[in-house]
């Protein structure tokens, strides 16, 4: 696994950058991730003003480093070769990407087409992520996904074919209906395909998406969390028999093919993330995009290209200034699984004054991030939240939490932080100390909900 870069005090770290694409052509009933069907006219509306966030973000932050890009969505992949360049070289422009950049493009099986996947190459996608989710037909009709197992296995052929040799596919497991050795079955075959990474989630019936009515009601049965465990349980065995690492609690690579991407999210370190409904955290804050797709667009088109001078001292606009009476971005958004167009908002009041441009996000501030005026969430991260969350999101982590590099983060060793949790999971056998890295037992990678809610607000 890659080394944990530094995090001391004043060190300046490389971004990583989320772009979202909030479009797909069909809804799964299980996501309720911030995606929309039937809105693909926006698609070049949306784009040139996703073009233009980024480059007001390049100039805000001072076009610091960039080390890895996701492209997620949504479905990336609908996008055509030409939208992907502009996209693309935006990005190039408006941060100094590094030569050694990871840049991953997620995608659905139907859409990778033998000429895009030649094409993505020289566009600088050199990671791709297939949401292949099974390969059992019967299921992947229930998950509503496009494409039957014939075709996933087909596009990742193609992906070979096209030179493309960073390959994730993902799967999903604990499905209604889904029997172990239909999951042994995927695990297998998906072994000899031999990607270079693999992400397996266990179904989570997210509130009212159509598959978690359809299981209140009866429809459908709700999914045996024993029979995920021993899903979960058969692929680490077989693939640790395949060469794979269990690096991160649901993700296997072969070594050295972990998602560096990922990696900044699971290690607490800063991201950009643009587009709707988006997150990021910078800076000691963070905060996120909001939700409508169309609202987005008008509001991301009118942020200023470029100003010498920070605002300092602003107070932020009221819920009105900012949205609207009436007219927050839920309120704005498709319902889950809907297929139909999104109503253009109401109009809304913009701060009068255009917000200014920061030097290097030195003064990036609440104030300054509500004047932004897409923005739908601001929080400034405390310490102790900064902490805990390292804690959480770390020791999702088979490397654990080093000692060193939090005490060398916060100024404070771990035990000394959090002695009392720690002996305590330590004697419920769900923690460990590996020398200096305090990490999950195996035990504890099942029951990992359990440990990491100690650690934030404790």
């Amino acid at each position: 696994m890659s080394a944990s870069p530094s995090v001391g005090p004043g060190h300046a770290l490389p971004l990583s950058l989320y772009v979202h694409i909030p479009f797909c052509e069909t809804k799964c009933p299980y996501c309720d991730f911030n995606t929309y069907a039937g809105l693909e006219t926006l698609i070049p509306s949306y784009l040139q003003a996703l073009q233009h966030e980024i480059t007001f973000w390049g100039a805000a932050l001072g076009h610091p480093q960039v080390h890895t890009i996701f492209l997620g969505g949504g479905t990336p992949s609908l996008l055509a070769l030409p939208q992907l360049a502009a996209l693309m070289q935006t990005i190039h422009t408006a941060f100094a990407v590094t030569p050694d950049n990871e840049t991953t493009l997620e995608a659905n099986p139907s859409d990778l087409t033998l000429e895009k996947l030649q094409g993505y190459p020289a566009l600088g996608v050199n990671r791709l992520s297939i949401g292949v989710q099974s390969l059992d037909d019967p299921l992947l009709t229930i998950l509503g996904r496009r494409h039957n197992a014939l075709e996933a296995v087909e596009a990742y052929q193609r992906a070979r074919q096209a030179g493309l040799h960073n390959v994730n596919l993902d799967f999903i497991y604990g499905i209604s209906h889904q029997s172990l050795d239909t999951w042994k079955a995927t695990v297998d075959r998906t072994v000899a395909l031999a990607p270079e990474h693999l992400s397996l989630y266990a179904l989570t019936l997210e509130s009212n998406t159509p598959m978690e009515v359809w299981v209140r009601q009866g429809v459908m049965p709700e999914p045996d969390p024993d029979l995920a465990a021993d899903m979960y349980l058969y692929a680490e065995e077989r693939l640790a028999q395949a060469g794979y690492e269990h690096y991160e609690i649901s993700n296997w690579a072969k070594p050295g093919r972990e998602s560096r991407h990922n990696l900044t999210y699971w290690r607490n370190l800063p991201y950009l993330g643009v587009g709707p409904g988006a997150h990021s955290s910078l800076h000691g804050h963070r905060f996120s995009v909001l939700r409508s797709p169309p609202e987005y667009i008008r509001r991301a088109s009118l942020l200023p290209a470029a100003h010498p001078e920070p605002v300092e001292g602003r107070a932020a606009p009221s819920k009105r200034e900012r949205w609207g009476e009436g007219n927050a971005p839920a309120a704005a958004g498709a319902s889950v699984g809907a297929s139909r167009s999104i109503g253009t908002p109401a109009p809304n009041v913009i701060p009068s004054a255009p917000p200014v441009m920061l030097n290097g996000a030195k003064n990036l501030t609440e104030p300054w991030l509500h004047s932004l005026g897409i923005l739908d969430m601001v929080e400034t991260i405390g310490r102790d939240l900064e902490m805990g969350e390292t804690m959480m999101m770390g020791l999702r982590l088979a490397e654990g939490v080093s000692n060193q590099t939090f005490t060398h983060r916060f100024g404070v060793t771990l035990p000394d932080r959090y002695a009392p949790v720690i002996v305590e999971l330590q004697e419920l056998g769900l923690l460990h100390w590996q020398g200096e890295r305090l990490a999950l037992t195996p035990e504890g990678y099942l029951l990992g909900n359990e440990v990491f809610q100690r650690f934030v607000g404790g």
